[in-house]
């Protein structure tokens, strides 16, 4: 048994294989990132700190995730998608691979209409419940999923 596993390493390490890495574009004290517990907080951040949410909010949708840790500091902002003036298309995979690679806790899930209303569509509905059902078996919290417009702000957590 000895001899064949240690030929199978040997096979193995004849093949070349790319690594997959999580890096920090910049490193940023605990204190100082924000708690994203509120849609207020979130929609400052998202209007302020990510310019191209700002510039495109009227024009096409976009589906970001924000990370947190266990006292709900963020982590990261991840763009997930952008699609066209109608919807984007949101891989509840890609969510859940980032919260783990980081060690996050909870993400909140942020999506613009460029219509201007906020009101969740039947589609917005059903994919928050998938995402929050697959973020509980891996022991993470969908803090909220926040629908942003220029009008105003939706936040599932809230209810309006």
């Amino acid at each position: 048994m000895k001899i064949k596993h240690e030929i199978k390493m040997e096979v193995a390490a004849n093949y070349k294989v790319p690594e997959v890495g999580l890096y920090i574009k910049k490193k940023v004290n605990v204190s100082q990132r924000p708690v994203i517990d509120d849609r207020n907080t979130v929609k400052h951040i998202m209007m302020n700190k990510v310019p191209d949410f700002k510039q495109h909010i009227d024009y096409k949708e976009m589906f970001y995730v924000l990370y947190a840790n266990s006292a709900a500091h963020l982590l990261s902002i991840f763009k997930l998608s952008e699609g066209s003036d109608l919807d984007t298309a949101v891989s509840s995979k890609h969510i859940i691979q980032g919260a783990i690679l980081q060690n996050a806790t909870g993400f909140v899930l942020v999506h613009n209409h460029p219509s201007g209303n906020v009101t969740p569509s039947p589609s917005d509905i059903s994919l928050t419940t998938q995402i929050a059902k697959c973020a509980r078996m891996f022991d993470l919290e969908l803090i909220d999923h926040i629908i942003i417009s220029q009008y105003g702000t939706y936040s599932f957590t809230d209810g309006y």
